[in-house]
């Protein structure tokens, strides 16, 4: 993951469960932190999925095969751990990292680079039933002017703006 969301150039969207993953073992919070202080005008939205709501982890819970309370702690792990992140920003940085958290269900977990310009990309990622968290695959869709791109971008940015801003630390 780092390696792919260090390509971008101008922004970076993350939607997740956890990004547990992401966090612990590929240190995307570096290159977080790397893209922030690389320009004035990069900007950065991630948004996991609310620990307020049990019925969200309970509905995933067979398709990961991780008791909802445990799939819950890792993605308030990475809450606490992006937060920490964000406060230890000089403000003029803090201010282009937006933390939120999501009430729905989204069919993957989705990474959007620069989706606004002409090479934008958004990568989905998802898992068939039952495989395990380490067995997922993923896809891209590159932004050459169709409407399928433009679909997809509109609707994961109505989640990220029907998410919720997270500032708990």
């Amino acid at each position: 993951i780092d390696k792919y969301i260090n390509t971008a150039k101008e922004s970076i969207c993350m939607i997740s469960i956890s990004l547990k993953t992401g966090i612990d073992f590929d240190s995307i919070c570096d290159v977080l932190i790397k893209k922030l202080k690389s320009s004035s005008k990069f900007k950065i939205t991630v948004s996991l999925l609310n620990p307020d709501q049990d019925e969200l982890f309970k509905a995933i819970e067979p398709c990961f095969g991780v008791d909802f309370k445990a799939l819950k702690s890792r993605t308030s792990e990475s809450l606490f751990e992006l937060n920490k992140v964000r406060n230890n920003l000089k403000p003029k940085d803090r201010n282009r990292f937006t933390i939120k958290v999501h009430k729905t269900l989204p069919f993957g977990s989705v990474i959007i680079l620069d989706g606004d310009s002409e090479s934008g990309r958004i990568q989905i990622e998802t898992k068939p039933y039952k495989v395990g968290m380490r067995k997922s695959f993923a896809f891209e869709i590159i932004n050459n002017g169709n409407e399928f791109y433009q679909t997809l971008k509109s609707s994961f940015y109505d989640l990220l703006d029907d998410a919720i801003i997270y500032n708990k630390i």
